[in-house]
């Protein structure tokens, strides 16, 4: 009987950390919209694309811009040290595109 609340216990430590401790963050930001036909919005999967598929860095660190004033957009992204670059690449894709999904049409968002 012991053994069984045990498991219970460990059960609900780790749902509990789960829940305080969250494993991925976003944040969206009311900075202003854009529309999803924009010149905006064009520029952002340009410069999407471009980080994703840039070979030329493999250190983890991706500091792009893309545009011209208004519609200039801005993106950075850090990898940790210990992931291959081809791993960071395939993070940084999966996160534009949940950043995409979560914050539609925002101009400044985190993940």
């Amino acid at each position: 009987m012991k053994m069984g609340h045990s498991r219970l216990l460990l059960f609900f430590s780790v749902a509990l950390i789960h829940l305080v401790i969250p494993t991925a963050a976003q944040h969206c930001y009311d900075t202003g919209n854009y529309a999803s036909s924009s010149t905006y919005r064009a520029n952002l999967n340009t410069l999407l694309a471009s980080m994703i598929n840039n070979t030329k860095i493999n250190y983890g660190f991706y500091n792009f811009s893309f545009g011209e004033a208004p519609d200039k957009v801005y993106a950075i992204a850090l990898c940790r040290g210990d992931t291959s670059p081809s791993e960071c690449r395939s993070c940084i894709s999966g996160a534009s595109s949940d950043l995409l999904k979560a914050c539609p049409n925002q101009k400044e968002a985190i993940i």
